[in-house]
């Protein structure tokens, strides 16, 4: 009997337009999307480690998923809409695909590690413009610009770095919570 909360166990739902079954703990260890269409989260509560995303599955978390454990990787050619819903990321973050919000500005979004824009990425909270931390800075290395939204309770943790010629935009005030934040971005910050 596989139980997909065990450490270290990974589950790849690597199908078309799938539901994501919920298991009896409601949650994965490792969860995979790696298929195509849309991935339905269902009532999944979140991941006690990785969440990747890769081939050109999009996926929209849900009231449930509240919590990755472990990194957030969403690949290229992937896209998580972000819903209105808290959401905490424990370790580190890259986004190669589309990381944006979907639908409310309800819910926290907590990047508890660094945050990794690459090439070709595009992270936008704009759309509704959630309240969003960063706890370990912000490395933008994409042409796209990452847009972290207006929203004044924003807060980041660590520095800025990277080359992405996308820019960084917060539209305000981006509170500096702890420390002292380094700018080595080369690109715009506003």
């Amino acid at each position: 009997t596989l139980t997909p909360s065990a450490s270290a166990n990974t589950v790849d739902y690597s199908g078309a337009a799938q539901t994501v079954k919920t298991p009896t703990t409601r949650n994965y260890y490792h969860l995979v999307l790696s298929g195509s269409g849309t991935d339905v989260l269902s009532s999944v509560t979140g991941t006690a480690g990785d969440f990747t995303m890769s081939g050109t599955v999009t996926t929209t978390n849900v009231a449930t998923f509240t919590a990755v454990g472990g990194n957030l990787n969403v690949g290229s050619g992937t896209t998580l809409h972000l819903a209105g819903f808290a959401l905490t990321v424990t370790g580190t973050t890259i986004v190669g695909g589309t990381l944006d919000t979907a639908t409310s500005a309800t819910g926290t979004k907590a990047f508890n590690g660094a945050v990794t824009v690459s090439s070709g990425g595009a992270f936008t909270m704009s759309a509704m413009n959630p309240v969003v931390t960063f706890g370990a800075g912000i490395t933008q290395s994409s042409a796209t610009l990452m847009n972290i939204g207006t929203n004044a309770a924003n807060t980041l943790v660590g520095d800025l770095a990277g080359s992405g010629a996308g820019g960084i935009t917060w539209g305000g005030a981006m509170a500096v919570s702890s420390g002292t934040t380094t700018n080595n971005y080369s690109g715009t910050t506003t």
